[in-house]
Order: structure tokens, then C-alpha cells, then sequence
């Protein structure tokens, strides 16, 4: 049996969500369509989007379901017909390579954003219609981004401010309307929800166009028929609670035993603000790739990172990013919990890491 660690890849589907999803898959819905079906389709829609919209703080009609984040990433990036769009290194794959021309803001030792060092380059760009995106909580090492200062900032240029949560929503309360963000998106499957299903939210001062473009669905702003199983999926997600206390303290407790075995451990970000349920090992002598290959063998799945690169050799592009291009990127690795955690699922996890360390010779 595989103990599993890898929840910021994605998390295991819930029970609660998979039944919710069951109940509606011998239907043949379609909302376009006019009969009954279509019109039960369309309601089941207009709830999910209601529910979503009191969960986070914003309107129903500035709700994009997507395919995913990674969709509503490169929507928010590409589909607004910004003039500049600013982001740090540290933000995922899908913010990072959604556009050709996106101007890199520095960061500081545990990857937040230089707001004193970002001030002139997004002096240059005042007057434009400019955006600034941000990974809110970090998909690697679980830090999380000065938001309300960054937003502060953003305002001194009137620019827009797109800010990804995936990781955030679900374990973070937060009101889209409060925090004054214009473009926000969210995925359920990082939570225990389905994958393939996301949403952008949108402000209505957003000179937003369609990314996929067909038979005019949500209003025009998203084409094709909606995966109603998954959106009642995400819906069914929004009544279960993420347990953030137990896992922080399992995680704490796990992070305080390795670095007592060994005290040149490095956990990227620790003493910043950071999610409940993630840790970044880096273990000096020992490169990602054994340390995966041992961790598999002893039945723990781990990552070197985001899960949309993890298939490649090389450092994790955000953690190398970090550590400024140091070799110690090359030895590191995400452990990140979840909903079906257990304490001794953390307990294989140590038992794991412990059995390399003391059987490998370090120079």
C-alpha cells in the first residue's frame, strides 16, 4: 500500500465528492439545451456558481467554470488585452509561460516579491494597462505571497492584479471582493475534488474575451458544453473542511525530526508564512532524483515539485529560482499532505527519509 504525500500534485477524490458526482452521471445533461434535461442542467449550474460565489465572496455572473487552472491562467493572461503583464519567477508553469513577453518582478530569500526592488520596473510601465499575477500560496514550498501589499502596491499604478490560489482556496478563508483582486483563479482537485474542473472569477471592470472560443456557453466567456459531473463535484467540495490544525501539527512534527537528524537540513521557507501541509526538503548530498527513487521503493509518494514538470531531470524551475541557481536545488523534495492524511502516513514518510539518510555516505 502506498502511503501518499503528494497532495499539491493532486489530492485523493473525496468520498463525499465522488457520490455527488455519481448522481448526476446517468443523466444526459446539457445546459444549452431547451427541454427539461438541459433546463435541470442549467439550474444545477446556476446553484454550483451561487454556492461558489458565498464561498468566495463574489459575484455569480463573475464565475468561469474551466477545464482547469491551468486554463483559467492562461484566460486571465492572454484574453484581457494587457499592455504589461508583471509577475516573480515563483508563480506556476501555466502563469509563467502564458505569455511570450511577461516581465520578471525580483524576490526575496524565501521566493515573496521585492515590493522595493519591483517599484521602478513597474514605474516604467505607469499609464499602461498593465497586470500583476501572483501564486498566492506556493505550490512548492507553501509560501505564502504578502497579498494585501502587493495589492497596495499594485493600486499606486492603477494596474490589474490576477492571482492564482489553487493552493490557497479551500485551506485559507478569503473574500475575493475584500482583498480588491481583479481576476482570482481556483481548481478543485488539489482539495479532494474532480480534476478537470476550475474557474476564473472576474471583476466586472475586467475587459475579459473568450480563451475557448464555440457555441457561446457562460455567456459567451467560456465555449463548450460544461462537465456538469465535475462542477457538481466542485460543488459538493465546498462542504468539506480542510484540516488545517491536525496537519500543521503533523507537519511541524515531522519537519523538528528531520532537522534533528540531521541539522543541515534546509526547509525552504520555514520561517515565513506558509500553508499548513506542505514541506520542502532539502537534503545536502543526496540529489532528488535517488531520494525519489528510494522513497518510491519504500512505498511513499513524494515529488521533486510541480507535478506538470516532475517528468523531467532537471531542478524544479521555481526552487531553483529560490536558491538562486545553487546545486541544492538538485536536492530537494515536496512532501505535502492532505484530507486523508493520517499521523502515520507522516510516520512512513520520516521512516522513509530516515532509512536513506543513514544508509547513504556523505562526503
Amino acid at each position: 500500500m502506498t502511503i501518499y504525500m503528494d497532495h499539491n500534485a493532486t489530492s485523493p477524490l473525496h468520498p463525499k465528492v465522488k457520490e455527488a458526482m455519481l448522481s448526476v452521471m446517468d443523466f444526459p445533461y446539457n445546459a444549452s439545451a431547451t427541454h427539461a434535461r438541459g433546463r435541470d442542467g442549467k439550474a444545477l449550474i446556476t446553484h454550483a456558481k451561487k454556492r461558489l460565489s458565498d464561498k468566495l465572496g463574489c459575484h455569480p455572473d463573475g464565475i468561469i467554470f474551466t477545464s482547469g487552472a491551468t486554463e483559467a491562467n492562461n484566460q486571465a493572461l492572454r484574453c484581457c488585452g494587457f499592455d504589461a503583464v508583471f509577475m516573480p519567477s515563483v508563480v506556476h508553469d501555466s502563469a509563467y509561460f502564458a505569455t511570450e513577453n511577461a516581465i520578471t518582478l525580483p524576490i526575496d530569500g524565501v521566493g515573496n516579491i521585492d515590493l522595493e526592488d519591483s517599484y521602478p520596473i513597474l514605474e516604467r510601465a505607469r499609464g499602461s494597462r498593465a497586470v500583476i499575477s501572483v501564486l498566492w500560496g506556493n505550490n512548492e514550498t507553501g509560501v505564502i505571497q504578502p497579498l494585501e501589499e502587493i495589492v497596495g502596491l499594485a493600486k499606486k499604478f492603477d494596474f490589474f492584479v490576477h492571482v492564482d490560489a489553487v493552493q490557497m482556496f479551500g485551506k485559507v478563508d478569503f473574500s475575493f471582493e475584500q482583498l480588491g483582486i481583479d481576476l482570482l483563479t481556483v481548481s478543485a482537485h488539489k482539495l479532494g475534488g474532480p480534476q478537470g474542473i476550475g474557474a476564473l472569477i472576474v471583476n466586472p471592470r475586467v475587459p475579459l474575451s473568450a480563451f475557448v472560443r464555440g457555441g457561446g456557453q457562460q455567456k459567451g466567456q467560456r465555449g463548450g458544453t460544461e462537465n456538469i459531473p465535475a462542477i457538481k463535484g466542485f460543488d459538493a467540495l465546498l462542504d468539506i473542511d480542510f484540516p488545517h490544525t491536525i496537519l500543521r501539527s503533523q507537519r511541524d512534527a515531522f519537519e523538528q525530526k528531520v532537522m534533528q537528524m540531521r541539522p543541515d537540513v534546509c526547509i525552504l521557507g520555514r520561517e515565513a508564512a506558509r500553508l499548513p501541509h506542505v514541506s520542502y526538503v532539502v537534503t545536502p548530498g543526496l540529489e532528488n532524483t535517488l531520494q525519489l527513487m528510494h522513497f518510491d521503493m519504500e512505498g511513499v509518494a513524494v515529488s521533486r515539485g510541480a507535478a506538470c514538470s516532475s517528468g523531467t531531470m532537471k531542478p524544479a524551475r521555481v526552487v531553483e529560482s529560490i536558491l538562486k541557481g545553487d546545486t541544492l536545488a538538485r536536492h530537494g523534495v515536496r512532501i505535502s499532505s492532505g484530507w486523508s492524511t493520517t499521523q502515520n502516513d507522516y510516520d512512513q514518510a520520516y521512516s522513509a527519509w530516515e532509512k536513506m539518510v543513514c544508509k547513504t555516505k556523505f562526503n
